[in-house]
């Protein structure tokens, strides 16, 4: 019950309140960068895709898609289901505007990132939150607070974050083809290890394969799904405004929800799905080869704008327009998964709906699991050091097998409340640093010296 009551206060409370600060508060103090510096980042990122640069270490693409990596995961998938389930169309808006004032959130991110970042002894480029949190705070303090924040890093995101979404994978795969959780977990953890043990460079790489033709595929279902059901669309807007301020006048099957439900489960499931304001993507922006800090700081606006505003609303629109508009019957869907899966079934048929969906469960997840590790992986070595990599890689893949056989309401419950812990160092420290910091060189100019 204490703990039910904790869990509330950060996730439902403290995690909105934090969040919608700090990016309002970071958006003044940039410019509105998610406003002037979305073009930017778009161009640079569609000519990463396009053309790719050769570079000495990583290139700025290639972190931008191990941060999306991380960041379209079963967040947009399950999780999209899963908020509109519990917190109704409204809350959709609510992820919009967590979404809006976390793109200028994930630019200083990627800005700080890039200021902070340090060479291993190995040849290896490191970074990351901790890294910017030490320079705000300053002094024993400063060690104090990021070693804090490395700690729960590394537990959220190379521990019960990566069982999160072995666990969908499980899950997922069980329901649509019996397959069995021990089997799966043995075969996710053999498959992360070819990948992980191999070294950032492996991770980036995969990444940069993997990412563009995902999300490629999903767009291709959602827009086919939407183009059938496009009657059904202003309907479905209208729901998500009406829900995000009224939501007890909807009725059906959202009769009950509250306005602080809505608002918690937009921002909270938000948050995981964009992660803009954990200082979970900095790590992967810290090892770009970028000519500036401005540069890689677009790209982060980027991967935001297309977490949320793309991936996330097609999906969210999916479920709504086929299963919450007109004469459609609501009763009945019990899961973020099902939704999701009962959505697609409108142009894939029930059997190849549960196929696709488990397919792109399975592949974003373990996308996710690859990003998350090396995010972690960052705060292990400045936790503890460079020799600590091999046993946190090991512990990781660890907690890939073991989320495959455990409760996902307990998983879910624990990344929540360390996800937020991350937000309370995190975000304050953003704000510390953008106050300290000249913003003609770190915010406005665009070829700042790093």
């Amino acid at each position: 019950m204490l703990f039910d009551l904790i869990a509330s206060f950060l996730t439902d409370y403290l995690l909105s309140a934090v969040l919608l600060f700090t990016g309002i508060f970071l958006t003044v103090k940039t410019g509105f960068i998610q406003i002037r510096g979305l073009g930017e980042g778009l161009k640079n990122t569609y000519s990463g895709l396009f053309h790719r640069e050769k570079t000495k270490g990583i290139s700025p693409f290639s972190a931008l898609c191990t941060s999306l990596a991380a960041q379209l995961g079963t967040g947009n998938i399950v999780g999209a289901g899963a908020a509109i389930l519990q917190g109704g169309p409204g809350a959709v808006f609510w992820m919009w505007v967590s979404a809006f004032f976390g793109m200028a959130t994930a630019f200083s991110e990627g800005v700080f990132s890039q200021l902070t970042k340090k060479k291993t002894a190995d040849g290896e480029i490191t970074g990351g939150a901790a890294y910017y949190i030490y320079r705000a705070v300053g002094s024993r303090a400063g060690k104090y607070f990021a070693s804090a924040f490395s700690l729960f890093s590394v537990i959220a995101l190379g521990l019960t974050g990566v069982a999160v979404q072995s666990n969908s994978i499980a899950v997922s795969l069980n329901e649509s083809f019996s397959f069995p959780f021990f089997v799966t977990g043995v075969l996710l953890v053999l498959a992360a290890s070819a990948v992980l043990l191999r070294g950032t460079k492996a991770v980036a790489r995969f990444s940069e394969l993997t990412v563009p033709v995902l999300a490629g595929l999903y767009f291709a279902v959602c827009f086919a799904v939407l183009i059938k059901n496009f009657r059904e669309i202003p309907e479905a807007f209208y729901l998500i405004f009406k829900g995000a301020f009224r939501p007890e006048a909807l009725g059906g099957a959202f009769t009950g929800i509250s306005l602080k439900t809505v608002i918690g489960q937009g921002v909270k499931r938000g948050l995981f799905t964009n992660e803009a304001g954990m200082g979970s993507t900095a790590s992967s922006h810290a090892i770009s080869d970028a000519p500036s800090p401005y540069f890689q700081g677009t790209l982060a606006v980027t991967g935001v704008f297309t977490d949320t505003f793309v991936m996330l609303t097609l999906t969210a629109l999916c479920i709504i327009t086929v299963l919450f508009t007109g004469d459609t019957p609501k009763a009945g869907i019990n899961s973020g998964s099902f939704a999701v899966v009962s959505a697609f079934s409108s142009v894939l048929g029930m059997k190849g709906a549960s196929v696709f969906t488990s397919l792109s469960v399975l592949f974003f997840a373990f996308a996710s699991i690859i990003g998350w590790n090396l995010f972690g992986k960052s705060s292990a070595v400045f936790l503890f050091s460079e020799r600590s990599t091999g046993l946190y890689t090991l512990s990781s893949l660890a907690f890939v097998f073991l989320g495959t056989v455990c409760p996902s309401s307990l998983l879910w419950e624990l990344t929540d409340i360390f996800n937020t812990l991350m937000v309370l160092i995190n975000a304050p420290a953003l704000v510390i640093l953008s106050i300290k910091t000249d913003k003609k060189h770190f915010f406005l100019a665009k070829e700042a010296d790093k």
